[in-house]
């Protein structure tokens, strides 16, 4: 998939068939996210954009740090997050990570404690992959203006992480409805699809607007 589409981040949602949009962007636990979404004050969008660069939402995703699910929760941080806003954490154990429903719920929490912190997404993303004392000290140093604050980030994988968590929550915002369905314009004119397995000729006298006139009209 990613040797046909090996642009797919800067098509058009109606540009690229839906199978291929949720290879690229899956989304699952909908109900999950828009529900936790809504109790912490996030944007849900934002909430699948982190966990697309987290686990792609693989629910038994597992780093090499011991992080855990969709959401990459270490067991003590999940502790921590049940304790101040779930007042439980006997069930909070690694192999209960696993489980979307309550990964969701305790990384919902962590994000919604980081954003009260440092109040920008950007700043939130750079807390969960780089820790939360990072902030302050590029804060400190690197440009006050968000966009150049990013580009300065001295980390590669945080300075990725934290861009791909922001184009990650603009594209679900572009391809998925309230209802974590596709919207409507969503793959209808999937044109480079086309150009993989069809002639030139056949496109074009489909799609005759692609059609450059020789005189300029």
């Amino acid at each position: 998939m990613m040797k046909s589409y090996p642009d797919y981040a800067q098509m058009f949602p109606e540009e690229m068939d839906r199978e291929a949009w949720a290879f690229f962007y899956p989304l699952s636990n909908w109900n999950e996210i828009k529900y936790w979404a809504g109790e912490r004050r996030l944007d849900p969008y934002q909430v699948a954009g982190l966990i697309r660069q987290e686990s792609v939402f693989t629910p038994g995703a597992r780093s090499p740090a011991n992080a855990h699910g969709l959401m990459q929760l270490l067991v003590p941080t999940a502790q921590s997050m049940a304790r101040k806003y779930v007042s439980k954490t006997a069930s909070v154990n690694s192999t209960a990570l696993y489980q979307p429903p309550l990964n969701i719920e305790l990384g919902t929490a962590y994000m919604r404690d980081q954003l009260d912190k440092f109040g920008r997404i950007e700043y939130l993303a750079v807390a969960y992959n780089a820790g939360p004392g990072r902030v302050p000290q590029w804060r400190a140093s690197l440009p006050a203006e968000i966009d150049e604050f990013v580009e300065a980030i001295p980390f590669k994988e945080t300075k990725a992480y934290v861009q791909g968590v922001i184009r990650n929550s603009a594209q679900y915002r572009r391809l998925y409805d309230e209802n974590g369905n596709f919207k409507p314009n969503v793959g209808t004119r999937p044109l480079r699809g086309e150009l993989d397995s069809k002639p030139v000729e056949q496109v074009l006298a489909e799609n005759p607007e692609l059609i450059v006139s020789n005189n300029g009209e």
